[in-house]
């Protein structure tokens, strides 16, 4: 999105007892992916494996591509995004000093993921914007609350385009390293906090093949099912459509990675596949 487009409307969002400032300007790339409209409670979550923070996992060749029976889809005829557009909000002090990953690293790879084939299977085009919020730090254990609170104070400030200025905008918060959810195992997310917000958070264990996973995983999921009413999925053994504990098309393909032009992503559901895929994975059958 241009610095033309960065101008948001405030409303209804109280000002901030502490305002942060921005540093860093909106970047534009074209990109691609999905499916359309309303809100439930819930969330959708990506859990750590094996009780950790987060684990290195061996990319999946695409000659035994998982495939699952009996899964099927739900469709609650709810809001999904054809026309996605992504604002990274880097939080934290800690990306002032170019940390590993940097943030210049993380958004590379996010316009990568979205101008790239990986997200062909939801077929649209997307753009991508970025700010750093260095003057204000998450909390040691942070809540999503204190994500939805930081994007309302920004869009109150003005300093992020609001969800009123851009289409189909969708917020995903960086974390820095060494912070952590108060949800147990829980290492990203994606959820509404109303006012027609729709974002996402995400964990960083210092590497750019973990942030990149946990924001694909995200990305797809917030595209097909951004409110809780949109596509789920009943997965046997695994989750069920609910309108709080969302079974989405990232959650069954959880820990299925892909190499996709040199950027690691997770694999998601594909229906018409019956199979988990990483459309444009540089390992072929």
């Amino acid at each position: 999105m241009s610095t033309d487009e960065d101008k948001p409307i405030a409303s209804q969002v109280t000002k901030p007892s502490s305002q942060p400032t921005s540093s860093g300007g909106a970047v534009k790339i074209t990109s691609q992916n999905t499916p359309q409209s309303q809100s439930q409670s819930g969330s959708g979550i990506v859990r750590a494996q094996g009780g950790v923070v987060m684990v290195p996992l061996p990319l999946r060749n695409l000659a035994s591509q998982a495939t699952k029976g009996g899964v099927s889809s739900v469709d609650g005829g709810g809001l999904v995004l054809t026309q996605v557009n992504v604002y990274l909000v880097y939080w934290g002090s800690a990306w002032a000093q170019d940390p590993t990953p940097s943030a210049d690293d993380i958004t590379k790879s996010v316009a990568s993921i979205m101008a790239g084939p990986y997200m062909s299977a939801l077929a649209q085009y997307r753009n991508v914007g970025k700010m750093l919020v260095t003057t204000s730090d998450p909390p040691k254990t942070f809540s999503s609350d204190d994500v939805s609170n930081l994007l309302k104070d920004l869009i109150n400030m003005e300093t992020v385009p609001g969800p009123n200025d851009v289409d189909q905008l969708l917020y995903c918060v960086i974390m820095p390293v060494g912070v952590s959810s108060d949800q147990s195992n829980v290492i990203g997310e994606h959820f509404s906090p109303g006012e027609d917000i729709l974002c996402a958070w995400v964990m960083n264990d210092g590497t750019l093949d973990s942030v990149t996973t946990l924001f694909s995983h995200e990305l797809v999921e917030a595209c097909t099912n951004p409110n809780g009413d949109g596509y789920q999925l009943d997965a046997p053994g695994q989750c069920s459509a609910s309108p709080i504990n969302w079974c989405e098309i990232g959650d069954i393909c959880e820990g299925i990675r892909d190499d996709v032009n040199g950027v690691i992503v997770q694999e998601y559901w594909s229906a018409s596949d019956s199979a988990c895929i990483a459309p444009g994975s540089n390992v072929t059958n």
